[in-house]
């Protein structure tokens, strides 16, 4: 036997390197009462009992041979975030799941010892962004090439992983595990796939729309999203006004009255009231505006009218979707139709005032707004 140690009583008495059972000076074994026995309690001991007995009484000696360590395995493993969308004047687009907290089940830990995972190492540093770790959940630090972190600590919460803002482009890193004996042998993979935000830009329709007049259309024309289709992008809220930073929430930029209801389209969706005008937006994406028929723009200018809308894609592998937010803007004309001038005729005597109001009927002298007068000095030479 080799590679275990002599237990004495149920106490550790010396290693041993070999074992050689005698019995007497001949090293014979009486068959009848005399016995080697192996037997194995599985996992990492195994127990060799070895014994002989006679009428007189008889001796036991107890060797446990431990097994040489099998090193653990992992595999590579996927872990999915959304994209850290900004705009720098507005601040996080999407509102949550854009940083993994990495958990131990993340690194696909296996041991055919049956030992725990007790560390991971990080063999390469991430491709892009930002993998950090942490002592006390408060302090965040950069992971350097061969970082340690305990299974405790990952149980904790103190490594995560942020993409850089706006990136759409997945992550690795590599990691070796340990099973608080030994390393993996091989270094694995650790996938970050990042859900790609929807991008909305600003819109401004291009045509006028007249007093009384409509403009109808879909926003998510100008919303692009690298890996969904436009048809599964969804409408959560929309008010009056321009983007700010101020939502505590785009879901639904900041109220529930902003909601938008699911399902919905431009014939049924929210209405919300602007300066010139109201705009009815579906779920879908599908609006329609409807001008004011009055309105205080000058006559022969226009004035432009803006709202805000927030979309999102339909991915929660990350455990949320992923949203953006956009405005549309529309071009509104006057109301105020050109003025008409008419003859006007009165009759005044002398050394009157004639006075005639604005918009006055052409015979009427009553009610003054702006006032011309003149006399008429009597004549005191005949001819």
């Amino acid at each position: 036997v080799e590679g275990g140690y002599i237990l004495e009583n149920n106490n550790r008495s010396s290693s041993l390197d070999s074992i050689t059972y005698r019995y007497g000076s001949t090293g014979n074994l009486d068959t009848d009462n005399d016995r080697l026995a192996v037997t194995s309690s599985g996992g990492t001991n195994n127990k060799l009992s070895v014994s002989y007995s006679n009428n007189a009484g008889g001796d036991y000696i107890r060797v446990i041979v431990k097994n040489n360590n099998e090193a653990p395995t992992a595999s590579n493993s996927t872990v999915y975030i959304n994209e850290n969308n900004q705009v720098s004047s507005a601040g996080d687009r999407t509102p949550s799941n854009i940083t993994k907290v990495f958990t131990a089940s993340d690194f696909n830990f296996s041991d055919t010892d049956g030992d725990s995972l007790d560390k991971i190492q990080i063999t390469s540093l991430e491709s892009s962004g930002s993998l950090e770790y942490s002592t006390n959940g408060s302090s965040w630090f950069d992971v350097s090439t061969n970082f340690e972190i305990s299974a405790t600590n990952l149980g904790n919460g103190y490594l995560r992983f942020t993409p850089a803002a706006n990136s759409e482009d997945n992550v690795t890193f590599g990691f070796k595990v340990h099973d608080g004996t030994e390393y993996s042998s091989s270094a694995y993979t650790m996938n970050i796939s990042v859900n790609a935000a929807p991008n909305a830009e600003d819109i401004a329709v291009e045509s006028t729309v007249s007093a009384g007049g409509t403009s109808s259309g879909d926003v998510h024309d100008g919303v692009a999203d690298s890996d969904d289709a436009d048809s599964v992008l969804v409408i959560t809220a929309a008010k009056a006004g321009t983007e700010t930073t101020s939502y505590s929430t785009v879901i639904n930029l900041g109220d529930n009255a902003n909601s938008v209801t699911p399902s919905t389209t431009s014939a049924n969706g929210l209405s919300v009231t602007g300066t010139y005008g109201t705009l009815v937006i579906g779920a879908d994406g599908t609006y329609i505006y409807t001008a004011s028929a009055t309105n205080n723009i000058s006559h022969n200018s226009t004035a432009t009218d803006t709202f805000t809308f927030t979309t999102r894609d339909d991915e929660t592998a990350s455990g949320s979707f992923a949203y953006d937010v956009g405005t549309i803007t529309f071009t509104v004309a006057s109301s105020n139709s050109a003025p008409v001038a008419q003859d006007d005729t009165g009759t005044i005597n002398e050394d009157a005032t004639l006075t005639v109001s604005d918009s006055a009927p052409a015979n009427t002298i009553a009610g003054a707004s702006f006032v011309h007068s003149y006399t008429i000095a009597q004549d005191t030479d005949p001819r």
